[in-house]
């Protein structure tokens, strides 16, 4: 994904608004080898995000926002769906020695590409 100083998103060279980038990036993240331009399976899903330089930190921070959100709706759905509750309530209920299965299921994999040089 790259976003331009003026906060125009590409996705696969198509223009995105960044409301859209949350369902892309969960589509990537659980899509497990069945469309070929996203991962093959959810640990090892990669988030590649670029920008150029001049964009405004408010637009940075926004598209990091509605990643790191694809990936908190999706350890949701998956702690509803293994343990009946949210991923926050299911946290708070692990035991010191207890691992976070749901994060091990579905690791947060952003990579951050520096600008290219002016």
């Amino acid at each position: 994904m790259l976003v331009n100083e003026d906060g125009v998103v590409l996705i696969d060279n198509e223009i995105t608004q960044i409301s859209a980038i949350r369902d892309i990036v969960k589509r990537h993240i659980t899509n497990n080898g069945r469309e070929p331009q996203f991962s093959v399976s959810p640990q090892d899903a990669v988030t590649s995000f670029k920008t150029t330089r001049g964009l405004s930190y408010e637009n940075y921070i926004s598209v990091l926002d509605e990643i790191k959100s694809a990936y908190n709706e999706v350890r949701d759905e998956a702690a509803q769906s293994q343990f009946g509750t949210n991923y926050l309530t299911y946290l708070a209920r692990l035991g010191d020695d207890e691992e976070d299965v749901i994060k091990e299921q579905f690791p947060l994999k952003i990579s951050l590409a520096e600008p290219d040089p002016d």
